[in-house]
């Protein structure tokens, strides 16, 4: 045999050799690798404070390996103002509010959800579920709800059975003392949101929020500039403060704060009047520009999980969209501090009906009077 056909043979051999060794290390090793690879894998998030629990990112970081990076913002104008400047570059998961979703689909800036991904939605609350700003749930999955009703001190109140709500907030206070409903007169307080209070303020007319017209637009106008002889705050970071202190007896109230309220010697009750109230649906969405859209529907499947769930409802004051998890929180906070199926069945999405430039038209002139 030349020395030309056994350098050819031994490099056969030594080659067949080698990918023998490389296939039985990829077999015994894959999984540190995949271990690896995956750690290499970050998620950026952009959500609300107070939404997501350190907790629940740290356990999903040790299930799956993937790092997760959490930024936050304060309102949902910011969170659109900044998406329509960078197209949402950079996030792979963002949380949004009902009213910004909708304008977050139209202008393309969110990718389509694959529901096989996410078998945690079949947890979810079905009257949370197919919006009108997102009727088949295409794009977003809701994580978790809040609402605005009237509290009131049931020690102003004369007949409990007379008091649905919003006489509490629209009518002059001295004229209830004079009908025997209230004991005495008293000033209430509002948050300085314009959305939500023009809102409330269309339900407590005509029991609806959509089909307004100007004439409708003038009336609404007029009832606010009217109350405003009657509001002693127009403000929610202090609107618990009044209420304990006895500032005001009444406020058009978030739900975020009742575990502030309540408790105690105190004698709030929450109500949601029978024409209905406000229900802000805050709901997880992938980007368009996503690149790793596998782990993105992991995180929102895992996130919208009973287990995690029940972490929110037990950490945060807003009410978690897994049904089983909602069961749980119901026990913690009591039947009086979340409403059941058929209080959420008259609640209405915070919607897109009336441009926010009427609503803020309209806010300015009431604040301006």
């Amino acid at each position: 045999m030349n020395s030309g056909n056994f350098f050819v043979s031994a490099m056969r051999k030594f080659f067949i050799v080698m990918v023998y060794f490389a296939i039985l290390a990829g077999f015994l090793y894959f999984p540190v690798l995949k271990d690896f690879l995956r750690r290499d894998v970050t998620l950026n998030v952009y959500v609300l404070p107070d939404r997501i629990s350190s907790q629940a990112i740290k356990i999903f970081e040790r299930h799956t390996g993937v790092k997760v990076n959490v930024k936050f913002f304060e309102s949902d104008e910011e969170l659109y103002a900044k998406f329509k400047i960078t197209g949402g570059e950079g996030y792979d998961v963002v949380l949004a509010s009902d009213y910004t979703v909708h304008p977050l689909i139209k202008d393309g800036m969110l990718t389509k959800l694959d529901h096989e991904k996410i078998p945690s939605m079949r947890e979810l609350n079905k009257l949370l579920v197919g919006k009108d700003f997102d009727p088949h749930n295409t794009y977003s999955l809701p994580l978790g709800w809040l609402v605005y009703g009237v509290v009131f001190d049931r020690k102003l109140i004369v007949d409990r059975d007379l008091i649905d709500g919003f006489e509490l907030l629209y009518a002059n206070p001295a004229e209830l003392v004079k009908k025997g409903i209230v004991k005495k007169s008293y000033k209430i307080a509002i948050p300085d949101e314009p959305r939500e209070i023009f809102m409330m303020t269309a339900l407590s007319l005509y029991g609806r929020v959509d089909g307004l017209r100007d004439k409708n637009l003038n009336e609404i106008q007029n009832l606010l500039i009217k109350q405003r002889a009657w509001v002693e705050s127009y403000s929610l970071s202090n609107m618990p403060h009044f209420l304990l202190s006895g500032v005001v007896p009444v406020a058009l109230f978030p739900t975020v704060y009742l575990k502030r309220i309540s408790g105690g010697a105190t004698s709030f009750e929450f109500v949601v009047p029978k024409q209905g109230g406000l229900m802000v649906l805050e709901s997880l969405a992938i980007t368009r520009t996503c690149k790793i859209p596998e782990q993105a529907h992991q995180f929102i499947d895992f996130i919208l999980s009973e287990d995690i769930a029940r972490i929110h409802a037990e950490t945060y004051n807003y009410y978690v969209s897994n049904q089983v998890a909602y069961g749980y929180q119901r026990e913690l906070l009591g039947p009086d501090l979340t409403p059941d199926d058929q209080t959420l069945d008259r609640l209405y999405s915070i919607s897109q009906y009336v441009p926010l430039e009427v609503i803020e038209d309209i806010w300015l002139a009431v604040r301006g009077s």
